[in-house]
């Protein structure tokens, strides 16, 4: 099999190298990188991906003596994005004290722990959407309280939970999306491999109240494998989020562990393809020689067969049965992955 054939994002371009090098340079060699990069792009008709990282651009740049017109324009995007995120926080905090005056135990994760945490300002790190991971067995009674807080929710809101589900989407009055997740991983997996996240999460205050987060070792990881094989964006932003919490926390970051959880949660080919990646932008190693290493590693027979069936230009009912398979793989049969028929044909009626 091909090495390109397995690869889950597509490659960046050249000019989102240059414009992921300008970001996050700490030498003026930041300079050289953003003046090709401007050569490469229109500003004004730039992919999303790119876009998201106009506001930590900005603010790395700015330490210079650049004068340039097109400085004005990267300054207002991160005045935008510090407003837009000051809104954000402010919600977020309201729910994150009613559900604490609930009971119910929440995790913040994704860009606004990312943005809290290991950027320098809220202005530096856009914020698509803000999600909050909660237990299971409190996500009915936390999409209820959302409800009643005026958060419309995508779908309707039943009294349990889909075996084939593991968010929900709601919005707000401004707009603003929210992702309530009970599984970190769109692929479910079970909660006894999740709840190690759980045990070693930390505790972070957001506005006037208080939520955990993932630890950097777990943060770091879900960063590098994001949505899993499933993903089919290259997550440029990711990129960046991956330098700073090796900047911030890299003697949180055990190398090993990494590797062990790629294997043990089967996400080895997403990880070695992030870590080409980030190696190949940003001429360093990935925190040691040993995780380096972990690029030749052999994707196993189940990542390469899911991959497949997930990116099989097909919607027939043999490819549908396919990805039920291995979503139930995911969520029932670790470690061993063995086939129980009975969750098998329960997870299909779902």
């Amino acid at each position: 099999m091909q090495e390109q054939e397995l690869l889950v994002w597509g490659q960046p371009t050249l000019a989102q190298k240059r414009l992921l090098q300008a970001a996050v340079e700490k030498s003026e060699k930041a300079i050289a990188y953003w003046q090709e990069w401007s050569e490469l792009v229109d500003i004004e008709t730039l992919d999303s991906e790119s876009y998201r990282l106009l506001p930590l651009l900005y603010r790395n740049l700015s330490q210079y003596e650049i004068s340039d017109r097109s400085l004005v324009k990267l300054k207002g995007v991160y005045r935008r994005t510090w407003c837009e995120n000051q809104l954000i926080f402010k919600h977020l905090t309201e729910i994150l004290q009613q559900f604490k005056s609930a009971s119910i135990p929440s995790l913040l994760i994704k860009d606004a722990a990312l943005c809290l945490l290991h950027y320098s300002d809220i202005g530096e790190r856009m914020i698509n959407n803000f999600e909050i991971l909660v237990g299971s067995q409190d996500a009915v009674k936390a999409m209820t309280l959302l409800a009643k807080m005026g958060w419309k929710s995508k779908k309707p809101i039943g009294d349990r939970l889909s075996p084939s589900d593991c968010v929900m989407e709601f919005t707000n009055q401004a707009n603003l999306q929210l992702m309530l997740r009970w599984h970190l991983f769109w692929d479910n997996f079970s909660e006894t491999l999740e709840r190690s996240f759980w045990h070693r999460a930390q505790e972070v205050s957001v506005g006037d109240t208080f939520t955990q987060v993932l630890h950097p070792r777990d943060q770091l990881f879900y960063v590098c494998v994001g949505g899993g094989i499933r993903n089919p964006v290259f997550p440029l932003v990711r990129l960046a989020d991956a330098h700073r919490i090796l900047e911030s926390d890299a003697a949180e970051i055990d190398g090993d562990e990494l590797c062990d959880r790629a294997n043990t949660f089967r996400f080895l080919l997403p990880f070695q393809n992030f870590i080409n990646a980030f190696e190949e932008i940003f001429q360093v190693p990935f925190i040691n020689s040993t995780v380096s290493a972990s690029k030749t590693l052999p994707i196993s027979a189940f990542e390469q067969q899911e991959w497949h069936c997930w990116h099989a230009n097909s919607r027939s009912l043999f490819n549908r049965l396919q990805n039920k398979y291995f979503v139930y793989q995911r969520r029932y049969g670790a470690p061993e992955y063995q086939v129980n028929w009975v969750k098998f044909l329960t997870t299909l009626k779902s």
